[in-house]
């Protein structure tokens, strides 16, 4: 599955690194910091939308095939968990960066 394996599992943030250098990812991390850049609601919201998207593809992506579990098995493919928690907490961080302030009392 993966071309110059050398037969050493690999491990989570090996895994982290290697999803992390995937085209959809990179492009989501430039379009999650313009959206920052900006304090885009709007632009924060696809965002989330886009980075729910690219985890379920690049952690799911042979849709539970034996090919898949057959390298998860032999360490050739690394537990996603620690790329999940990364897209996670910077989903939560554009949202919460990007929330509108509310309406601030006029006295």
């Amino acid at each position: 599955m993966r071309p110059g394996w050398d037969g050493t599992p690999v491990s989570a943030f090996q895994e982290l690194v290697f999803l992390a250098q995937s085209p959809i990812v990179l492009i989501l991390i430039l379009l999650t910091a313009v959206a920052l850049r900006f304090r885009s609601e709007w632009g924060g919201l696809a965002c989330v939308v886009g980075w729910s998207i690219a985890t379920y593809l690049v952690t799911d992506w042979s849709g539970g095939s034996a090919t898949g579990t057959a390298a998860a098995t032999e360490g050739c493919v690394g537990s996603p968990v620690l790329f999940i928690t990364f897209a996670a907490a910077l989903c939560i961080g554009v949202v919460l960066y990007t929330a509108p302030l509310g309406k601030r009392k006029q006295n």
